[in-house]
This record gives structure tokens, C-alpha cells and sequence, in this order.
């Protein structure tokens, strides 16, 4: 009797009443096996359908439908599509349950199911169409890459992204070889950047590389770039953007070391880049400023690069600023943020980097403020090391190692309490 009234039963006229959707699921998945251990449980047919949880067999498809976006077709076994719909927003929610017309439940709490509601976390309800849902490929990458060696892919064919993040992780050893031209001048660990770079671009993904000034990430870039021409990448043109005191130092450099990218410099009068822009499928490489970017956005919103390229990218560190909301304007394949101090006062600056380089993967501003930022400068370390472990794979830094991050305390700086600094030591965890 007391394991009825604990399960929720109410006494109306004489009978033990179950009402509650809630209580009847907990009744049915945790109280009803205990009663059976007591003694026989007797029920009618009209309810014997009622009286067990099925966790539903799940079978999926990945398709890319251009761009960043994935289309991923869940199906369960036995459920029609539209159901098959209702059931994805309830795992979305973190529901322990689902109830089926006929009044029988499915179990959502198996580990796989929960798995899949960890992708699905920050996908709109009106992305999920029936048993379709669209979702970023960076949501992907950033679930897999968070719970690395932790959890199994929820769905068929996600092995595709963790071999992805492996590769990324693992390119120093792989077979790539730099532009036959730059081979002898580049350094290993500038061979390094260089496959990072372009295992990254190959797959439509970002990152930064964190070098400190002197060892040449420019050279990497200029490697990179040099490669992908001579790979046929598309589009053929590439945009890089720098602070105005650098953008003849780029093309002097791309002089040197790879005369054969066509490179322009878009400067000069408004009607003069106008023409310029215009003319952007002609080159390679395009070089402007983020103050010309600025005024010129609206103009670059018809083309689409192969990839775009940040120096000095601590000039998008506010994501308030009109340099960081015009870059993540630009439209391209991959994106790349060169810099010595991704983050210096918070892991705000942070963000707002990976927003342009891989947008969503580190989620909204407020959702990685709620589960970042605030518990990280309250001292939470496990906050900070699952931030490490999401974007290790995507920041290079000196010597073509994996960087981390970490906070200094204010008995090892002076700094105050919560001061942020970037580690530009190499974090071997990876």
C-alpha cells in the first residue's frame, strides 16, 4: 500500500486512482516490476498494452544540404513520420517518455536517446519537420567534440565527424605535403599548420591559429592558400582581412613566397573597390582592411569565398563591433582567425571568434554565458576543462601543438580574481 501511495494513487469511491501521465510512466517502468516481485499482478485486456516501455529502435540518414547545414532522417521502428516528429521535439525537451496514441509509452531514457537530445539541444522546433531535422554541422562537431571518447555517436553515420575531429586532431601525422615550392622553407611545425589548415578547410570548417608574432603564420596561410589553388578548390577566391597597416605587407609576403597567386588589393576610392569587387573571380587571393570592410560588406554579399582569412583577429574579440558583425557577414567555405591573444579579458572574446569561424558551434552568446563564461570566472573548473576539451581541436598554437586555455588565479598573477589570460604553452592532453 505504501508503494501505491508513493507511485501517486488517489482514492476515489473505494478504487485506487492513477491519473497523472507522469505517474502512470513511473508507475509502469519502476513500480509495477516491484509489485511482481510480491506477488501475481492481474490486469485486463483492454490495458495489457498499457503495462510495458519500449525504447524505440532508431535508424538514421545524413545528407549535406549545402553550406554548413546537415539534414539528418530519423526513423523509428514501427512509427509514422509525423509521429516520428512529435517523438524528436519530446527527446529534444529531455522528456523521460512518449506517449503513443493507443495510450502505451515509449521510454526516452536510454542512453543513446539521451545522446541524440544533446544534439538536438539548441536545434529550433520548427527545424524538426516530420522525422527531418536541419541542423548545423558545427552543432555536430561541437556535441562530438565535447563528449570525445565519452559517448558513442547517437546516430548512424555521425563516425563520419569523429574521424573528422580525429584527423584534425592527429595531423602532424598525416600524409600531406605542403606546395613542392615552399618545401625547405617551412619549419615542421609550420608543415604542422599548414595540414591543420587544410584538413579543416577540406571538411568546411574553421579555426584559429594562435601563433605568437615570428613564427610565420602568415607563411602557413600563404602555404595553404598557395595549396588549395593548386588543388582546384572552389570558389577559386580567397579574402583576407587586416588591420590597414598590414594589407601591403600580405601581398609583399604572397610576392615572395608564392608568386603564383593572383592577388589584388582592394583600396583606394569607393567607385575604385566597387570595380574591384566586381572583379573578385579574376584572383586568388583579395586583400583588404576591416575599416574598408566596414563600408564595403553590402558590396562582397554576391560572392562567395573559398575561404576568408582574419589577421590579427583580435579585432573581432567585441562581437558587439561593426568589424565583428561585418566579417561574419562574408560568405565562404572555411574560415580562418590569425592571432597572438584570442582571449585576454574573458572568454567573451573568445566567443565572439568562433562565432565567426564556426557560428553556433560554441552555441548562443547567452547559452555559453549560462554554461561558460559566468561558472568559469566563478572558478568552476569543470566548466573550464569541458570548454578545453570543446575547442582544443580547433586552436593551433606555437610550435603546431593544441592549445588550451586556463584562468590565473590572483596568487600567480596579481591579476584580480577571474583574470583571463590565453596559454600559449602546448597542452599535451590532446
Amino acid at each position: 500500500m505504501k508503494l501505491l501511495d508513493d507511485s501517486g494513487f488517489l482514492k476515489e469511491k473505494g478504487k485506487l486512482v492513477l491519473q497523472d501521465d507522469d505517474n502512470l510512466y513511473a508507475f509502469i517502468k519502476d513500480a509495477l516490476p516491484r509489485l511482481a516481485e510480491m506477488g501475481d499482478v492481474l490486469y485486463s485486456a483492454d490495458v495489457k498494452h498499457l503495462f510495458s516501455t519500449k525504447t524505440p529502435k532508431i535508424k538514421s540518414s545524413i545528407r549535406s544540404l549545402g553550406g554548413n547545414l546537415l539534414e539528418i532522417d530519423v526513423d523509428f521502428e514501427g512509427i509514422d513520420r509525423k509521429t516520428a516528429g512529435e517523438i524528436l521535439r519530446s527527446i529534444k525537451e529531455k522528456k523521460k517518455y512518449f506517449k503513443l496514441k493507443n495510450g502505451s509509452f515509449l521510454s526516452l531514457e536510454d542512453e543513446k536517446i539521451k545522446n541524440l537530445a544533446g544534439v538536438l539541444e539548441d536545434v529550433p522546433k520548427e527545424d524538426i519537420k516530420q522525422n527531418a531535422v536541419s541542423i548545423s554541422k558545427y552543432r555536430v562537431m561541437g556535441f562530438l567534440g565535447k563528449n570525445r571518447g565519452r559517448v558513442s555517436p547517437p546516430l548512424e553515420h555521425m563516425e563520419t565527424f569523429e574521424k573528422v575531429i580525429d584527423d584534425i586532431v592527429n595531423s602532424r601525422s598525416l600524409e600531406i605535403n605542403p606546395p613542392s615550392s615552399l618545401v625547405g622553407i617551412l619549419r615542421e611545425y609550420q608543415v604542422t599548420g599548414f595540414k591543420w589548415l587544410k584538413i579543416l578547410a577540406d571538411h568546411g570548417l574553421g579555426g584559429v591559429l594562435a601563433d605568437d608574432m615570428g613564427l610565420g603564420k602568415t607563411l602557413q596561410t600563404i602555404a595553404f592558400l598557395l595549396s588549395a589553388k593548386e588543388s582546384g578548390a572552389r570558389p577559386r577566391t580567397s579574402l583576407i582581412v587586416t588591420p590597414s597597416t598590414l594589407i601591403y605587407n600580405w601581398e609583399n609576403e604572397i610576392a615572395r613566397f608564392a608568386p603564383q597567386l593572383e592577388t589584388t588589393v582592394i583600396s583606394g576610392t569607393v567607385a575604385e573597390r566597387r570595380k574591384m569587387i566586381k572583379k573578385l573571380d579574376e584572383y586568388d587571393v583579395a586583400i583588404t582592411s576591416y575599416p574598408l570592410l566596414r563600408n564595403d560588406v553590402d558590396l562582397y554579399s554576391s560572392h562567395s569565398f573559398y575561404c576568408v582569412v582574419l589577421d590579427e583577429a583580435q579585432h573581432i574579440k567585441n562581437f558587439e563591433s561593426l568589424n565583428a558583425r561585418s566579417v561574419k557577414k562574408v560568405n565562404s567555405h572555411a574560415r580562418f582567425a590569425l592571432t597572438g591573444t584570442p582571449m585576454e579579458n574573458s572568454p567573451a572574446e573568445l566567443w565572439s571568434i568562433f562565432d565567426f569561424i564556426m557560428p553556433g558551434y560554441l552555441y548562443s552568446y547567452k547559452k555559453f554565458n549560462e554554461n561558460y563564461q559566468k561558472p568559469i570566472l566563478n572558478g568552476d573548473n569543470g566548466a573550464l576543462q569541458e570548454l578545453r576539451k570543446l575547442i582544443s581541436p580547433f586552436v593551433l598554437a606555437g610550435s603546431g601543438r593544441y592549445a588550451a586555455i586556463r584562468g590565473y588565479s590572483s596568487k600567480t598573477t596579481g591579476a584580480p580574481a577571474g583574470k583571463w589570460s590565453f596559454w600559449k604553452n602546448c597542452w599535451k592532453g590532446w
